[in-house]
């Protein structure tokens, strides 16, 4: 049993990061990218790991990179599917799907400032890190104890999930790498890593 705690309850949650995207240089959370590999191989790179196999619930977002991958999971392994918007990658607001360079071009003073304070500003119609974690929080909240979940996740959730349960904070957070299609714990996600 993988074991998160919230300080009332404990949780048995294993998460994967969905695939690698083809979107370098471009600004996206809710923005549709494509995958590396398709949603079949996503499914089939996760369910190498035994742990997510045993899941008895697969949670996911609104967003096919991650939630295409989910769907043939639970379909493979019978388990409950449950798609949540909660669970959907930080909004970059007007941002989304623009290069960065476009972004600081059209808009540098904005970008500028969000660069410098990122931890308490959105981007123009988007999120602060702060509403990503009460999303992140409300989901949390409604998760069954003594059923093993599985996260197919963005990282930005992942992260959230870190300062959440394992009192990072949000720069420790962000300098927390989360692998792509990888299964883990938050335990291993916060934990130091050793060497190159």
């Amino acid at each position: 049993m993988t074991v998160v705690s919230t300080g009332s309850c404990a949780f048995d949650l294993v998460l994967a990061r969905h695939a690698p995207v083809r979107a370098r240089g471009i600004c996206y959370g809710h923005f549709a990218v494509a995958l590396e590999v398709d949603a079949a191989a996503a499914a089939e790179a996760i369910l190498s790991d035994t742990r997510a196999g045993r899941a008895r619930v697969v949670h996911t977002s609104t967003l096919a990179r991650c939630r295409e991958p989910a769907e043939r999971l639970a379909a493979r392994t019978g388990a409950e599917l449950r798609v949540d918007a909660r669970l959907c990658e930080l909004s970059m607001g007007a941002w989304e799907g623009q290069t960065w360079d476009d972004i600081e071009r059209a808009d540098g003073a904005g970008y500028a400032a969000w660069m410098e304070r990122w931890r308490e500003l959105a981007p123009p119609g988007g999120e602060t890190v702060a509403d990503l974690e009460r999303r992140v929080a409300s989901w949390l909240a409604s998760l069954e104890p003594d059923v093993p979940h599985l996260l197919v996740a963005h990282a930005g959730i992942a992260r959230a999930l870190l300062v959440l349960t394992r009192a990072l904070t949000w720069d420790a957070a962000m300098a927390t790498a989360v692998p792509h299609l990888e299964v883990t714990t938050l335990d291993a996600l916060a934990a130091p890593r050793v060497g190159p």
